[in-house]
């Protein structure tokens, strides 16, 4: 596949008018989601007086760590291109990363953000397919070190007691999504799988261009089986990576006194995080606060509090993305995310 091929080469019309529709839905979920509970725990008055004690150390604490957790994201990463023999350094591809994060915020939901992070990556000489069969196998492996360290922390708050009878199927639900996902991962990468799908279901329309680059990119995706010592590699990382979200978090719960067991804080920001997935608002936003403000509030936490340390860890995580879009910018990249992504 050529170095110079655009996403929306790859995606219909059809599609394209999908994920239109799709971010106008998922920004009104969210907008309403947000909007309900801000005016359920007392309005923006409640927040911003919880804001207001936070004192700029704090700050600054968690910006570093959301920092050095996007350095971990983007370093995993660069691992699986060098696998395959491809070379980005490290702070371009934070600054791509990075980037693509700030204009995924106005996409929908993850896969927005992982579009425009392979426009740029192409734009910077790396091949379309091994960018795209990269960014796959993070995504696959990412989402199953979040179904673990969500069951995790489904398992933390169950012993400390706080877990309502009416959500024991959650244990259900998450393991057969854990392991529903660990036998999809297995089959994408085995050849029975490559085999139907190539020579038998898209079969009658293999000699069509999109379906010759889906191919290609589903090659380069199974090239990483050579690669067993990366990928778990990778894997190891992706679940110490889990800890930036709490590490912030916890800061901030510190500094305003809350007085959260960090046991119960990691199990609540886990599971809230893995809730955040579902793809029904953008970015996870409404979501993950309406979770994490519902777990907090059963271990005894008001809930103004709980929603103030939410929304601000994430304002603080997006702004750590900002000086990297803007060296990104400077650096020669648009200043505007690619119109083909």
């Amino acid at each position: 596949m050529p170095a110079t091929t655009t996403l929306n080469e790859i995606r219909s019309p059809r599609q394209r008018l999908r994920a239109r529709v799709s971010r106008v839905a998922r920004i009104a979920v969210s907008v309403l989601l947000l909007g309900f509970i801000v005016r359920e725990l007392g309005g923006p008055p409640a927040l911003m007086d919880g804001v207001g004690r936070l004192s700029l150390f704090a700050l600054l604490a968690a910006f570093a760590v959301n920092t050095a957790d996007r350095v971990l994201m983007t370093w995993k990463w660069t691992l699986l291109l060098r696998a395959r023999g491809q070379r980005l350094p490290l702070l371009q591809g934070i600054s791509i990363y990075c980037a693509s994060m700030v204009w995924g915020i106005f996409l929908p939901a993850t896969m927005g953000a992982d579009a425009v992070r392979a426009v740029s990556s192409v734009r910077a000489g790396l091949p379309t397919s091994e960018v795209l069969a990269s960014i796959v196998v993070e995504r696959a492996l990412g989402l199953l070190a979040c179904l673990v360290m969500g069951l995790l922390g489904l398992l933390l708050v169950s012993l400390l007691g706080h877990l309502p009878p009416s959500l024991a199927p959650l244990w259900w639900v998450g393991g057969l999504l854990l392991c529903g996902g660990a036998v999809i991962l297995a089959l994408s990468f085995s050849d029975v799988s490559f085999g139907w799908i190539h020579g038998r279901l898209l079969r009658p329309v293999a000699e069509r261009r999109l379906v010759r680059r889906l191919r290609e990119v589903h090659e380069t995706y199974r090239s990483f089986r050579a690669h067993p010592r990366t990928l778990w590699s990778f894997w190891w990382l992706s679940m110490l990576e889990q800890l930036g979200p709490f590490l912030a978090i916890w800061i901030l719960a510190v500094e305003l006194g809350a007085g959260i067991s960090p046991l119960y804080l990691a199990g609540a920001v886990a599971l809230s995080s893995l809730v955040s997935r579902i793809p029904i608002s953008l970015g996870g936003l409404g979501v993950m606060e309406g979770s994490f403000v519902f777990l907090l509030s059963l271990e005894g936490t008001p809930g103004s509090l709980a929603l103030t340390i939410a929304l601000t860890a994430r304002l603080v995580e997006v702004a750590s993305w900002l000086p990297w879009w803007l060296a990104f910018v400077v650096s020669g990249g648009s200043a505007r995310r690619p119109r083909d992504a």
